[in-house]
């Protein structure tokens, strides 16, 4: 295996571990009677990392390389894959909060 995929797959791993412990922990806490809530940096870091980890996943090459790529590549390719990768971004944003609706109920 590519040691970029490796790489991210440990990056992926991380954040989910982080994130899965979150988890784990608010709801003990919710369960012993606190009612605490977590914003931000709290979810956004590990979900970062694990975005990290995905990208090295995909493309098994470093960050450099990566870049390096997009500013060679067309701009109206750059626009498709942006308004691409938004509307996949925003699907996921809108599913979790769906489903955190639906299960709270």
């Amino acid at each position: 295996m590519n040691e970029h995929r490796l790489s991210g797959m440990k990056y992926m791993a991380a954040g989910i571990a982080v994130s899965a412990a979150w988890i784990l922990v608010f709801n003990w806490l919710h369960a012993q009677g606190y009612s605490v809530r977590i914003w931000g940096a709290g979810w956004g870091v590990p979900g970062a990392i694990a975005m990290i980890g995905a990208v090295k996943v995909a493309t098994a090459a470093p960050f450099s390389e990566t870049n390096a790529r997009w500013e060679a590549m067309a701009s109206w390719k750059k626009t498709v894959y942006g308004f691409g990768l938004m509307g996949l971004g925003f699907a996921l944003v809108c599913g979790v909060i769906a489903t955190f609706i639906y299960l709270s109920e």
